[in-house]
């Protein structure tokens, strides 16, 4: 708080400095106090005189000529007026659409409001209303000056085949297709609808638009969209590939023959012996049974169970239960994939014999290139294009180290990727985080989260209670990386 010093009274302005008080002193003689040096202590203390402080003057005079009052006591003498933060406009979708998304969910723990599955709309639909941006409003301090909102309240802007209705609220479709609405836009975008199967009435199929399979993606189809695709039944052992996400409302069944690649996210009921790679989440129903998963995002089958196969998630794994009562053997990988480590250590290894390989070159031209004067033309040609092997030999070395230093910095330490287990932990399920890897040999009940944490001087494996908060360091191995043995150079 600033303070008025020279005069009778102290004045005090709030750090926010929305309010300003005054307090006469211990020895100030109150007696034939004039309005004018309040006045001056506030102007001292920079705090702005207009109307309403001066109305405040005339009653802190009466309490001061008041025998009966404190006259001691702080009095508030000037209060600014605090800024009003506007709000964004709203979005808020019609009843039918609601309806839609809780279909597709039912029990199955899948979110399919928080994913961008495909919702096509007939032309003159009712999509919804907008709420409108409510304005903030400037303030005012007790010195006067002006503050200004900090946020900057966001509009909703209507693209491509939508429009406002009469009534200035109401959203309207003007043509067929797909619903976006994200980062504040709301459009309709082309769609493309498969009525039934992909089958050999269809044939594959290779778009550039949204696609939406009414029925089922049958064996040995391929589905090909450069945006996202909706199945509503089911895909079989087909090759199915979006640059967006795909979103299926039954079950994914590669029976260890199909793929499904997704630049977006991918969303199931369940899938079995399937073979999934995702750049975004991988949200799962009911179950992972025997596949293999791939997704540089999360892996979520809250509600679920992962049994069989090979997961790696880079940034963490959430399910219900892992592995079975039988002991079906389940790999999950968290952090950096295993291969990547292969990678990292094969590249080291290269890189070792490409140092000896350029420091033995550099040897033998060194002392060519100290009498260069000397050599004739073919010895000067000779020391010139060993040089340039030994720079080549150099780059290529950095080159590969930029390299590891990505596949490092894909998942730092600050990403804190973990296993989160709601139910069970079943026997000869293994864990690896890093280079790390634990396989369970009896079962663990959970709720339990496994992760990496420093311990002394060292990073372990730990499991941690979610109840209790307790801590077990779990005896982890350093992963086998098999690698095969280099030939000598």
């Amino acid at each position: 708080m600033s303070t008025q010093t020279e005069s009778p009274f102290l004045v005090q302005v709030a750090k926010d400095h929305l309010s300003a008080t005054i307090a006469a002193r211990e020895d100030a003689q109150l007696a034939k106090v004039a309005p004018g040096e309040i006045s001056a202590a506030l102007k001292a203390a920079k705090v702005a005189v207009d109307d309403a402080v001066t109305r405040r003057i005339t009653e802190y005079l009466e309490i001061l000529q008041n025998p009966e009052s404190d006259s001691r006591e702080e009095f508030v003498i000037a209060e600014g007026r605090a800024t009003t933060e506007g709000t964004d406009a709203k979005f808020t979708w019609d009843d039918s659409f609601d309806k839609q998304a809780a279909a597709w969910s039912e029990d199955e723990g899948v979110d399919y409001y928080n994913i961008s599955s495909i919702t096509t709309v007939e032309e003159g639909a009712h999509l919804g209303w907008i709420t409108p941006v409510k304005p903030g409003a400037a303030g005012v301090d007790v010195h006067g000056n002006s503050l200004t909102p900090k946020h900057r309240p966001q509009e909703i802007t209507l693209k491509q085949g939508v429009k406002l209705g009469d009534d200035g609220k109401s959203v309207i479709a003007t043509t067929a297709g797909r619903v976006v609405f994200e980062n504040n836009e709301l459009r309709i975008s082309e769609v493309v609808e498969i009525g039934g199967d992909v089958d050999f009435e269809t044939g594959n199929l290779d778009l550039a638009t949204d696609a939406v399979v009414r029925g089922t993606v049958r064996d040995l189809f391929c589905v090909k969209t450069k945006k996202s695709l909706t199945v509503w039944g089911t895909i079989e052992a087909a090759e199915v590939e979006a640059v967006g996400n795909v979103t299926v409302r039954g079950g994914i069944l590669n029976r260890a023959k199909g793929k499904v690649i997704a630049g977006g996210e991918i969303a199931a009921k369940f899938c079995d012996e399937a073979d999934l790679h995702a750049k975004g989440d991988i949200l799962i129903g009911k179950e992972v049974m025997n596949s293999h998963v791939h997704t540089e995002g999360k892996l979520l089958v809250a509600r679920g169970s992962i049994i069989g196969g090979e997961v790696f998630a880079r940034h963490g794994v959430e399910a219900a239960t892992l592995g079975s009562e039988a002991g079906v053997p389940t790999t999950i990988a968290v952090g950096t994939h295993p291969d990547e480590f292969r990678q990292i250590e094969e590249t080291g290894k290269e890189n070792e014999k490409r140092r000896a390989a350029m420091e033995k070159i550099r040897q033998a031209v060194g002392p060519l290139m100290a009498q260069l004067k000397r050599l004739t033309g073919a010895q000067r040609e000779q020391a010139t294009e060993l040089m340039y092997q030994a720079d080549s030999i150099e780059a290529e070395i950095k080159k590969s180290e930029e390299e590891v230093a990505a596949i490092l910095a894909s998942t730092s330490d600050e990403d804190k990727p973990y296993v989160l287990v709601n139910s069970m932990i079943h026997q000869r399920v293994s864990v690896s985080i890093g280079d790390r890897v634990y396989t369970f040999q009896e079962e663990s009940k959970g709720p339990v989260k496994i992760e990496r944490r420093k311990i002394k001087n060292y990073t372990a494996l730990v499991l941690v209670n979610q109840l209790t908060g307790s801590v077990r360091e779990l005896p982890a191995r350093k992963l086998e990386l098999a690698l095969e043995k280099s030939t000598p150079a």
